[in-house]
């Protein structure tokens, strides 16, 4: 089953009725004249689709084993008739756990990710993340689970962390994003540490808002990693 869902709708649908009464009377002549103009505002619906996902009950996702790729390409379409920013935010496990090093020998127990989220250009034996980031903005401020450090040594303080991208113009309606990345791949795990059949979940988020609703942003020009990390602030506080 397609993983499908409608994460952020943002619905702008009224009715505002306006009545201009005008009523005057002199003597025994009266006189009145009613107008009544109805007016009905545009929507903004974004969905998330991950096309390529195989499904939760997938045998390739409930037997995953080490350095298996299994295919997960999350995009936002634009589905409704107003332009949109859109963001995604991915949320990942972390686990206090092993994991082998390249030459097979056990690497040291400690709080660390398990997942690589890859896009399809890069190989099954290239170990690391990679984002396609064309059109998406890696928001890392924002981003939550990690502390700041310097590069190569990321400390986690949760049992999971956070990566937040922003689509850096608006989509217009039925405009569809690039996918953030193509494919997962599970990490070398020592499966006495980690254990057998133990439940690991990947969420993803997608957020929009209205372009036209942000009268300082230029909705027609890139965005900056600054501006839309203040776009994202909006959505999610």
């Amino acid at each position: 089953m397609k993983k499908k869902q409608k994460l952020i709708t943002t619905v702008l649908a009224c009715v505002l009725v306006l009545a201009a009464v005008i009523a005057w009377s002199f003597a025994f002549l009266r006189s009145k004249d009613e107008v009544t103009n109805t007016f009905t505002t545009r929507n903004l619906d974004i969905l998330l689709t991950e096309t390529e996902y195989p499904g939760n009950f997938d045998k390739r996702v409930t037997g995953i084993l080490p350095y298996d790729e299994i295919p997960k390409n999350p995009q936002i379409t634009n589905s409704g008739n107003n332009d949109a920013f859109v963001f995604l935010r991915i949320t990942v496990p972390v686990v206090n756990t092993a994991i082998a090093n390249v030459d097979g020998t056990k690497g040291e127990q400690k709080l660390q990710e398990i997942f690589y989220l890859k896009t399809n250009q890069t190989e099954k034996t290239t170990l690391e993340n990679s984002f396609n980031q064309t059109n998406w903005i890696r928001l890392e401020n924002v981003e939550e689970g990690v502390e700041s450090t310097p590069p190569g040594d990321t400390v986690y303080v949760s049992d999971s962390r956070t990566y937040i991208f922003g689509y850096k113009n608006s989509i217009s309606s039925g405009q569809t994003t690039d996918p953030i990345f193509d494919k997962i791949q599970m990490k070398n795990v020592i499966s006495d540490v980690l254990g057998y059949s133990e439940f690991q979940t990947i969420k993803v988020d997608a957020f929009g808002i209205q372009a036209d609703y942000l009268n300082k942003i230029d909705s027609k020009t890139d965005l900056s990693e600054d501006q839309l990390e203040e776009i994202y602030k909006l959505l999610v506080e």
